[in-house]
């Protein structure tokens, strides 16, 4: 019995992987310890992902096709409805959020690590504050940005899937703006 616990415990000790940190937990200190070539790797795998995954759920040929507006549709899709279209357009709408176009490797390299440098955006987890960059880089409004880094900062501390419901600022006029995130 003691040997199978020995060998057990040997195997264990050897396979670090097996108790080795998730990529969706890497943070700004795991970001700030990575040399170029990993950063590099890292950020060209999220675009890929995060392209990919949009690109494959999304209904744009079946939109196209299902459009009660269009003819063809009565013809192709006689059971698609008007609110049916509308619904599998929203989703694609915030699908479409998530891939990643027109932003070089270098630019969001370049944001992360200026993002990081501010001590208090560390724990921020590295698969969110690709997003913020992506929102800085795009010419979003300096409120809609620091909203969001107050709510990840302060009030968000568990895992993220999905969007954040209910995030909002308001501008400098008083006008209250939805904050679409990622």
């Amino acid at each position: 019995m003691k040997k199978i616990i020995l060998t057990i415990s040997c195997i264990l000790l050897l396979c670090p992987s097996l108790y080795a940190k998730s990529i969706s937990d890497n943070d700004g200190n795991d970001w700030n310890s990575w040399d170029i070539s990993k950063k590099i790797s890292y950020v060209k795998g999220f675009i890929s992902a995060s392209c990919f995954v949009s690109n494959n759920n999304d209904d744009d040929f079946r939109l196209i096709l299902c459009d009660p507006k269009t003819t063809v549709s009565k013809v192709l899709c006689p059971d698609n409805s008007e609110r049916e279209y509308n619904i599998r357009k929203k989703k694609n709408d915030v699908l479409k959020r998530y891939c990643i176009t027109d932003i070089s490797i270098g630019q969001l390299i370049d944001g992360l690590n200026l993002f990081y440098k501010d001590f208090r955006n560390r724990q921020i987890r590295l698969n969110l504050s690709v997003y913020i960059v992506r929102k800085q880089i795009e010419g979003a409004p300096n409120e809609e940005i620091e909203t969001i880094l107050l709510f990840l900062r302060k009030t968000f501390k568990e895992s993220f899937y999905g969007g954040v419901p209910g995030l909002k600022y308001k501008d400098k006029s008083g006008i209250e703006h939805a904050i679409p995130f990622p």
